[in-house]
Formats: C-alpha cells, sequence, structure tokens
C-alpha cells in the first residue's frame, strides 16, 4: 500500500492551522483571565465599600471628625503602629492593646494628649509592660495637633473594637 504525499496546500496548512489555534487558546485564557480579575475586583470594591460604610456608622455614632480621624491615622501609622500595630492591638513585649483600654477610655481628650506628649518610663510603676514609651512615641517631630489628631484616631479604635 502506498501512502500519497501530502499536496502542497496541505503543507501550508499546516503552520496557519497551528497558528490560529494557538491564537484561539491564547484569546480564551485572556478572556478567563480577564472576567477573573473583574470578578476579583468587584469583591474587593464592594469590600472597601462596606469598610468605609462601617467606618463612616463608627465617626457618626462616636461623634468623630472623619477628617481628623484619618489624619490622625496617617501619623499614628507612621510613628505608633511598631509598638501598638496597625488596629491598636498591641505587639508582644512591646505596646499595650489601645483599642480595648480601660486606661485609654478614662481619660479625657486633654489627658490623653498629654500622655501622649509625655509617654511613660519603665521606672513607673503603672508601666506593666516595663517597655518604655517614649513621648510622642519617640518622634520628636510631633506636635499638639499631630498628637491631637493621633488621640481621636485611638477613640476611633476604641469605639470601631466595639462593634
Amino acid at each position: 500500500m502506498q501512502v500519497d504525499a501530502p499536496t502542497h496546500a496541505a503543507v501550508e496548512r499546516g503552520p496557519w492551522l497551528l497558528f490560529g489555534t494557538s491564537v484561539l487558546a491564547f484569546g480564551l485564557l485572556a478572556l478567563t483571565t480577564v472576567q477573573g480579575a473583574l470578578a476579583s475586583n468587584r469583591h474587593a470594591g464592594a469590600f472597601q465599600r462596606a469598610v468605609r460604610e462601617r467606618e463612616q456608622r463608627v465617626y457618626a455614632d462616636a461623634g468623630l471628625d472623619a477628617a481628623v480621624v484619618e489624619r490622625g491615622r496617617a501619623t499614628y501609622l507612621t510613628t505608633c503602629i511598631a509598638c501598638h500595630g496597625p488596629n491598636g492591638e498591641a505587639l508582644p513585649n512591646l505596646g499595650k492593646d489601645l483599642a480595648h483600654s480601660e486606661f485609654v477610655a478614662a481619660q479625657t481628650d486633654s489627658q490623653l494628649l498629654m500622655f501622649l506628649k509625655l509617654g511613660r518610663p519603665t521606672w513607673d510603676p503603672a508601666n506593666t509592660t516595663k517597655v518604655d514609651m517614649p513621648g510622642k512615641g519617640g518622634n520628636p517631630k510631633l506636635n499638639d495637633k499631630d498628637l491631637a489628631d493621633i488621640a481621636q484616631y485611638i477613640r476611633f479604635l476604641q469605639a470601631a473594637a466595639k462593634r
């Protein structure tokens, strides 16, 4: 039995068929990837909206100014986060839990401002961690306005922790 050699047309179609199949496969992969990314973005967007709505409710319920809290958050995240964590939850063997602190809750705004300004040294009998809380969190560039903003962010953390 003799097998005929492929015709010239069949030989020329081979690379184009492979190219067309590759383009189709790549297109399907791209479409699937884009659909997944869009679904992920919708989910992330919904989550972010829910977080913002929750924060707005906390601001309103606690009587806090959102702009002041956001300034306080920004300053807190550059100074206080190292010991107290991003949400005031405290890091082990470093800072105290600010979000649930009865001490912080009992302070007036001016008392909390003064505490942030002066800190609490290790030798202070009220220092239960025996870790130094430096005045201004160790950042001498912070002024009273910055500290007052941080105090309002801490108030926000406490209000959010109660929800």
